[in-house]
């Protein structure tokens, strides 16, 4: 795969805001998401950016109405062959009965959201089936709205559903909290930053921008304003290919004469340092020596609660070394300051430096290819057994990706398999359904010639079941139909539109749902997702996992939070593989920090101190440390991400 920009003839964009929801009157108006649309639309058009052309850069008009809106989802993805970018800006919200991730859309109710809101399912199956080689989705909502009635924290389950296989998602806020959009302001917060670090650049930044690039710039804006943490997922392959024109970029000018300057008076520090302070030294006191639900316990406030609650939503684990690592940063920092260094040229000279050391500390990882050694990360970080092992064996079937959590009404947790099988076909009846249908739970009707046996219908949609009902056929007589109308809740019928793999087709269906071609007795599915073009039927507890299938793991309620960050470990473990846990790696890679002035030795005194304090709670050496035990590469990374932005934050109001 070439690292080259996306090719702007190639690829194509979809920018959804939705402002308002009159039918749902739960939901606020967001007035600023119109100029979020169009001003992010035009600065993926600038040609000194990106240069998408205007054609493919697509602002729906309608955006009140969730079918059609799929609709137009499903064709622009369907263009895309090199890059693909979906955003969405608006109210985002789990359903109060399955906890199912519904973005809000103009007409949705609020008595049926579920059937009336855009379905994330179906944004996930538009991305899924993109040609295109780079697969984007932003959004830029909260996930609030009424909690489960199972449940305090409905943002915890959304997060089980964001990830998409082999896709970037970068999201606006992780928490439970509204988009927020500053008093006055163009934009969201998150949205202003994206369009700012777009259209504006990063100075000394590279010539050609990542998703982690800019990422990491979003973030550190967040974080200085007082905004919630963006999220980012599946950034091994896409987040890590060039993406758009650095406009601020210019060739590195030579490096200026040392400046010899006179030590400044000590300003007051502000009583927030000495918050930290106190948390650093507390978490001092107990790194290493808890593990299971111990990452919560430093989120009960203070400015390290922010960090704290944006690790563990996207990682899962390394809160307590990331807020640990902020507290030592900051106070060599603020040391460098009060003799005389610039506070922006120094936090400058942290981010290069922090730059400069993923190189080494990928070269220390290592991939994880079973599901005992994953089980092992998991078990580590959560002392939750059952979790880990199900968790594990879920992402060993289905892949990283394709693994999300669901609720369960008791017991231990367990692993449902939902294997799929999507075709292009051609919608016999009703004939004008031209946009997406859901069928959950159908029954499903199979036949390779226009003779529908009357038997199966009868024995497939009763008036007392009403189930929905998916009738693959070539042809069905419309009287036929019209019964059906009076027997099942819903009635679609279909056939492949490839007549030379129809009975291949078929017979995977058959498979798929547990009937036969023809057969009497009618199959059962979990649910199918029927497009103007594009049919996609999932099975439920599918022994055989089909190569685009999911996972889910399910539990009881009040595990669901367990389980979710086991889903972001597991996750992070896919995204680069594990380093010498407890601390080592960090310790390790200080060796590269050599000759980088102020800047190098904060960090060579503070990323020893993880390291340091585990080894004297557990009375361990570090030479000692089990080969097994390993953190992921991303949480690493991640943790110190969060840290320099944490401390810029303050660095910047300090200096």
């Amino acid at each position: 795969m070439s690292d080259s920009l996306p090719d702007p003839k190639r690829s194509r964009a979809i920018l959804i805001g939705v402002d308002s929801t009159p039918r749902h009157p739960g939901l606020t108006p967001l007035p600023t998401v119109r100029n979020n649309v169009a001003d992010l639309a035009a600065v993926l058009t600038d040609p000194d950016v990106w240069g998408l052309d205007a054609a493919n850069c697509v602002v729906p008009s309608n955006v009140a109405d969730a079918r059609k809106l799929a609709s137009t989802l499903e064709r622009v993805a369907g263009e895309a062959t090199d890059t693909l970018v979906v955003y969405f800006a608006g109210h985002g919200l789990p359903d109060t009965d399955d906890g199912e991730l519904i973005l809000a859309v103009g007409d949705m109710t609020d008595e049926s959201p579920k059937f009336t809101g855009l379905r994330y399912a179906w944004v996930r199956e538009a991305v899924r089936r993109a040609p295109a080689r780079r697969l984007i989705v932003v959004l830029d909502c909260c996930f609030s709205g009424r909690a489960l009635h199972t449940m305090s924290d409905p943002a915890s389950v959304v997060a089980g559903q964001l990830e998409i296989d082999g896709t970037y998602v970068l999201t606006s806020s992780p928490r439970n909290s509204p988009s927020m959009a500053p008093p006055g302001a163009r934009h969201t917060a998150f949205t202003g930053s994206l369009v700012e670090v777009l259209g504006q650049g990063i100075a000394d930044g590279p010539e050609r921008l990542r998703m982690t690039d800019i990422y990491d710039r979003v973030l550190r804006d967040m974080v200085i304003g007082g905004f919630p943490r963006p999220q980012q997922l599946g950034t091994n392959r896409v987040g890590h290919l060039e993406l758009v024109r650095n406009r601020a970029w210019q060739s590195p000018p030579p490096p200026p004469p040392p400046v010899r300057r006179p030590a400044p008076s000590k300003p007051a520090r502000p009583a927030v340092f000495d918050e930290i302070a106190e948390t650093t030294a507390a978490i001092r006191r107990s790194i290493g020596t808890a593990h299971g639900d111990d990452v919560l316990r430093i989120t009960g406030g203070g400015p390290l609660q922010d960090l704290a609650e944006a690790m563990r939503r996207q990682f899962g684990d390394g809160a307590k070394t990331a807020a640990l690592l902020t507290g030592e940063i900051l106070s060599e920092a603020v040391r460098e300051v009060e003799s005389g260094a610039e506070p922006a040229a120094l936090l400058r000279d942290l981010e290069r430096c922090v730059a400069g050391l993923r190189r080494p500390l990928s070269a220390m990882a290592t991939p994880v290819h079973t599901a005992a050694g994953l089980e092992t990360v998991l078990r580590t970080a959560l002392g939750h057994d059952e979790v880990a092992a199900t968790t594990a064996a879920a992402i060993h079937r289905a892949g990283p990706g394709n693994v999300e959590v669901g609720l369960a009404t008791g017991g231990t947790p367990r692993m449902e398999l939902t294997s799929r099988l999507t075709f292009t076909s051609k919608l016999i009846a009703p004939n004008a359904a031209a946009t997406p249908v859901i069928l959950d739970d159908p029954v499903v009707l199979l036949s390779e010639t226009k003779d529908v046996d009357t038997r199966s219908i009868g024995r497939a949609a009763t008036p007392r079941e009403r189930r929905p009902l998916l009738v693959v056929a070539p042809w069905i007589a419309p009287y036929l139909v019209k019964r059906l109308m009076f027997l099942a809740a819903q009635v679609v019928v279909i056939f492949p539109a490839q007549a030379p793999v129809a009975a291949a087709t078929l017979a995977g269906l058959a498979k798929l749902t547990g009937t036969g071609v023809g057969d009497a007795r009618p199959g059962r599915a979990h649910r199918v997702l029927v497009t103007a073009s594009t049919t996609t039927v999932m099975a439920g507890n599918a022994p055989e996992l089909a190569d685009t299938g999911r996972a889910v793991v399910r539990v009881e309620p009040a595990v669901v939070p367990i389980a979710v960050r086991a889903l972001a470990i597991a996750s992070a473990v896919s995204n680069g593989g594990v380093v010498p846990g407890a601390g080592t790696a960090l310790s390790a890679v200080r060796t590269h920090l050599a000759g980088d002035g102020p800047a190098g030795r904060i960090l060579h005194r503070s990323l020893g101190s993880p390291c340091l304090e585990i080894m004297r709670n557990t009375h361990t050496r570090a030479d000692a440390v089990p080969p097994a035990i390993g953190d992921p590469l991303a949480t690493v990374e991640g943790g110190l991400r969060h840290a320099i932005a944490t401390v810029a934050r303050f660095l910047t109001r300090h200096g």
